[in-house]
This record gives structure tokens, sequence and C-alpha cells, in this order.
């Protein structure tokens, strides 16, 4: 997958100068040592920093890590397995999040889709994959200590979480589903939730459905797809 990015780095447009960075959640293997090549390549105007850490809270723990040990005014969040990209993407989100913060006192604009709030989940943007600002972190920090993630690293939850987490209704399945009952509700929901709890909106790009011209953001394996379907198209076309 990491090969997938980087090249895909090399020919994405985000319309004004950025660095990427990648916070690794260590697993234990190779891939962990592996991924430290790319660490200071240049893309575009930009550079590649690649980062592991100790895998406390998946991809909301790497988001908490990132905000922590770079400094940057803009920040755009995704994870691992949603590729974000477009023409000008970046600075699209950058303007539009301006407009936004004027007109709706906007904290968080999400690429996938805000929930309603009305259903099973609080209302949040999903995957917390988006744009925000470094203001607006600051302020979500000093309230939740960072950015909020699950904190435990074993598999299963204390009793007392797993207490918690049922008295929210949420149903209770396996040892791995319920790690992934707390990370969602205490990262995934929590995130782009206490944004909205400091009195903030959450935006949405979406269109309803997947691809760079609707809302930036493409899933790892509809990309996968999308490259194969136009080397094969390439193989064609010389035969």
């Amino acid at each position: 997958m990491i090969l997938d990015l980087v090249d895909f780095e090399k020919n994405n447009t985000p319309g004004m100068p950025i660095d990427i960075v990648i916070v690794n959640s260590e697993i234990g293997s190779p891939y962990d040592t592996e991924i430290l090549q790319f660490d200071g390549m240049k893309i575009g105007e930009g550079t590649l920093f690649v980062r592991n850490r100790e895998n406390i809270g998946w991809s909301f723990g790497s988001y908490d890590y990132a905000f922590k040990n770079f400094d940057y005014q803009e920040w755009l969040f995704t994870e691992h397995d949603i590729f974000v990209g477009g023409k000008d993407y970046y600075k699209v989100l950058k303007d539009l999040f301006a407009q936004y913060r004027k007109e709706r006192h906007c904290g968080f604009i999400g690429l996938i889709n805000t929930t309603t709030g009305r259903g099973r989940h609080p209302l949040h943007c999903s995957g917390g994959v988006g744009y925000t600002e470094k203001d607006i972190l600051q302020k979500l920090s000093e309230k939740c200590g960072g950015i909020p993630h699950y904190k435990a690293s074993a598999v299963v939850c204390e009793k007392e979480k797993i207490e918690a987490i049922r008295g929210k209704g949420v149903e209770i399945g396996d040892e791995l589903y319920t790690e992934k009952v707390a990370v969602i509700h205490q990262g995934e929901i929590a995130f782009t939730g206490e944004i909205h709890g400091l009195g903030y909106s959450l935006e949405t790009i979406s269109k309803g459905k997947w691809g760079f011209e609707n809302n930036f953001s493409l899933p790892y394996f509809d990309y996968r797809l999308l490259k194969t379907v136009e080397k094969d198209e390439k193989q064609e076309s010389l035969k």
C-alpha cells in the first residue's frame, strides 16, 4: 500500500505546497522498518515524513501523534485506506473552510459524510477524514488533552470502559469487536464530535458517491481497481 501511496502522491495536485506526514502504527513486522526509507522524500513542493509509533488508538492515535509532533496551520487527516486527491484539492478545501468558517462557524469539513446525530451514533464526520486548522485543534487539545482516541494498547477494554460502552446501548461482541467499539466511540466519534461540542459546525463536501471529482477521496481498493483498469486499457491500446 505504501508504494501505491507514494506513487499516487508524486502525481497528486494539491494546488499549493504541502507536506505529507505518515504515522505508522507498529505491528511488529518488517514493514515497520521498510516504510522508513521514504522519510524525508521530496514530493512536489513539500516533504514526506514517516514516523513509527506504538499502535494505540488506531488511526486516531496517529492523528494525535502527528498534531503533537508537527507544527502546521492547516491539517487534512485521512486513514490509511482512504486516498485523498483531485485537482487543487488542498487549496479548494482551505478556501472553502475559510468561507464556511465565516458563514457557518465551521470547525471541520468532512470528505466522506457527516452523520445527522439522530441515529445510532452521535454527530461526527466519518473516519475523522477531513480538513481543519491549528487553532481549533488547540482548543480541542485543551479540552481533551489532545485529539481524542482510545488510549489502551491491549485488545480487551478495561471492565469499566466496557460497562460505559454498554451504558450507551452499544452491543458488545467478541474481544476484537470490543476494542473496535472503543476506538469508534473514543476516537472516530469523539474527534469531530468534540469539535462540534466546542460550538463549531461540521460540514461535508460529499456528493453521495466516492471519487476525486466528487469529494476528493477514494478508498484504496477502489484506487487499485481503477489503476488496474487503466493498465489493461493501455495494454489493449498497444496491441
